[in-house]
């Protein structure tokens, strides 16, 4: 039972089915429907296999942060040992790539970019401060797009990618400060740049934008009336945490954590929007 809670926080299983949440949403708004085609099935296991392999690289990467800032991966890491890790990351891609050869070269290519992006994060703008916020910003959204193009048209989820950077964005901004004392040894974040009160508001203020972004979808005709009361609950949370974000005291885990419920309720609106 061990073995199994560990595999699961190693791998961050909530995480990695956002992944596949991400290019499932892009399909749907690529056929125009709720369908699940041959297609689009292979690029979830795609995706999903993918995902669990940048996870995996970066548990070994950031396997001394961990210890501070996430200690439940930190001993996870430890009982599936950092060389399985790193192994594993490289193989789970590898098999990724596998999969995606059934959907399309263009879903593959994507596949590359995504993995590329990923690299570069860890390897080059992570300790580069908002830079390495601006790649994750731009890398998770993509995902999005990746199940437009295992439909064969991406535009209807191009469109949600780029109102989604901003508050993804912001909440990067976030979880820097929420990590500081860990990346204090091994990252120099945007918090450390320009200081918590000023990266706080700059994080909220992109978060906030969401609130005007997520009426683009259903201006531009994208979803129907079903995906209002959804994006209207997420948009409450949103103003909430954001008063609450304005308080002296408050914890910026908790302004993450309801910021990223917020988010995921918009992404299940945009499903039901579809229906």
């Amino acid at each position: 039972m061990n073995i199994i809670f560990n595999f699961l926080i190693f791998f961050r299983f909530h995480n990695v089915l956002f992944g596949v949440l991400l290019v499932l949403t892009g399909g749907f708004f690529g056929l125009g429907k709720i369908q699940i085609t041959d297609s689009l099935a292979i690029a979830m296991l795609s995706i999903l296999v993918s995902c669990m392999g940048c996870v995996a690289l970066n548990n070994y990467w950031d396997r001394e942060v961990d210890k501070i800032v996430h200690p439940l991966r930190a001993q996870a890491l430890d009982s599936i040992t950092p060389r399985f890790a790193y192994l594993s990351g490289f193989f789970l891609f590898i098999c990724a790539f596998i999969a995606g050869i059934f959907v399309s070269i263009s879903f593959i290519l994507f596949l590359i970019l995504g993995f590329m992006l990923f690299l570069f994060y860890e390897q080059r703008t992570k300790n580069r401060g908002l830079s390495g916020n601006i790649t994750v910003a731009i890398a998770l959204p993509l995902i999005l797009i990746s199940g437009g193009v295992a439909v064969n048209n991406p535009f209807p989820s191009s469109i949600i990618f780029f109102i989604s950077v901003p508050p993804v964005l912001g909440g990067e901004i976030l979880r820097d400060i929420r990590d500081l004392k860990g990346d204090e040894m091994k990252r120099h974040t945007l918090p450390m740049s320009i200081g918590i009160p000023a990266a706080k508001t700059l994080g909220i203020g992109l978060v906030v934008t969401y609130l005007f972004l997520s009426l683009v979808p259903y201006v531009m005709n994208l979803v129907n009336l079903w995906y209002l009361p959804g994006v209207v609950i997420a948009d409450i949370l949103i103003i909430a945490v954001t008063a609450f974000a304005g308080k002296k005291n408050c914890s910026v885990r908790i302004v993450t954590e309801v910021t990223k419920v917020a988010f995921i309720i918009g992404l299940f609106s945009l499903i039901i929007g579809i229906y």
